[in-house]
């Protein structure tokens, strides 16, 4: 109900997940020409399995104290039961010793549903072992064989981004955010929400069969190419900025071109038409507002009303600077300044009627 009270209120929607875009445009939530598919994205960059070799590989795992010969499976998430931690730790029971499963993430502890410390150290007691929050998570992914994210709810794990852009098999579960991210049998697996013996079963079939995770790991990173660049987020929300705010008439630089470029021509023309009052004879009255201090010389004795947003302003007073355009001396900048005229609450007016205040600028001259 609140998305839809404010979606009627924004100019564009950003969604990240495909499935809320569709659900959101189906039920017309918001409307679907102001409604932009987002997506999230990863470094493709830093996370990609070509920039670390064999000895780079075995040197991390050397540092974990891992045997070459063991299958890794790696979990990156913070340590909430949210995540699926209680089906990893319970489907780490029914490995054998070739598997070593490793988790990276911070503690939580103001969550509601936040790992216990008895519950962390009997799931060290059987094997699993918690490396914290680290900053080298791609020397981590170039270590583990498979990547697991048997989540209970996600937007578009970020986790199961990176791994794929590593070409990791993933097993996640049958979600929304973790179907954007694996296909079943493509790049991964997709088990049930709270089942692990079906996450053993999968994390078994995956370590079992090399040549199965070389083939799901190239497909990810395909896709991860293919969906999670962060450079193209980067380049919707700008673009998404630069056309709303051309449609108000307001400039913003090209996605793609250097900071300061004007906007586009229609841009130029939705504020050309949206500029203040001009008449036939090019004379043209500019209204600016501005607070004056209490002590200042302009300010009159009693508080103003603001006349455009209404409310009371009893630090100082509204001023109206009317400026004839039209004056050869004042364009040449050899006039003398002229004193701002002020209105009373009485009298102000609004800021939107140039020649109402012009008219009565004069009248406060005695004209």
């Amino acid at each position: 109900a609140f998305e839809a009270l404010a979606a009627r209120f924004s100019d564009a929607e950003l969604v990240q997940s495909r499935e809320d875009y569709e659900l959101l445009t189906r039920t017309r939530i918001t409307r679907r020409n102001r409604t932009h598919l987002l997506g999230n994205g990863v470094d493709l960059t830093r996370f990609d399995s070509a920039r670390f070799s064999d000895g780079e590989r075995s040197s991390t795992r050397r540092t974990l104290g891992i045997a070459p010969d063991r299958v890794v499976v790696g979990m990156v998430g913070r340590l909430v039961e949210e995540k699926g931690y209680p089906e990893l730790f319970d489907a780490a029971t029914r490995l054998d010793d070739r598997y070593v499963v490793l988790v990276a993430g911070h503690e939580d502890p103001d969550k509601p549903d936040a790992l216990s410390r008895e519950a962390i150290e009997e799931a060290e007691a059987m094997g699993v072992r918690f490396l914290g929050m680290r900053d080298d998570l791609d020397e981590l992914y170039s270590a583990m064989d498979i990547f697991v994210l048997p989540s209970h709810r996600e937007g578009l794990p970020r986790g199961a981004m990176e791994a794929a852009a590593m070409g990791l098999p993933i097993v996640a579960t049958n979600i929304r955010g973790c179907r954007e991210v694996v296909q079943h049998g493509v790049n991964g697996l997709l088990i049930p929400v709270g089942n692990s013996a079906e996450l053993a079963q999968s994390i078994r079939a995956l370590g079992e069969d090399p040549t199965l995770r070389s083939g799901m790991g190239r497909a990810g990173r395909l896709r991860a190419v293919e969906r999670f660049d962060e450079r193209e987020v980067v380049r919707i929300v700008t673009e998404t900025y630069r056309r709303a705010g051309a449609r108000k008439g307001l400039s913003f630089p090209a996605a793609d071109s250097p900071r300061g470029e004007r906007m586009d021509e229609p841009g130029r023309q939705a504020r050309r038409r949206r500029r203040p009052f001009r008449s036939r004879a090019r004379r043209r009255v500019s209204v600016t507002s501005s607070l004056c201090p209490p002590d200042s010389a302009h300010a009159p004795r009693e508080t103003l009303v603001h006349p455009t947003a209404g409310r009371t302003e009893r630090r100082g007073v509204l001023a109206l600077q009317v400026q004839d355009d039209a004056d050869p001396a004042r364009r040449r900048g050899t006039a003398a300044p002229r004193r701002a005229a002020t209105y009373s609450s009485r009298t102000a007016p609004p800021v939107h009627e140039p020649r109402r205040a012009a008219a009565a600028h004069q009248r406060s001259q005695g004209r």
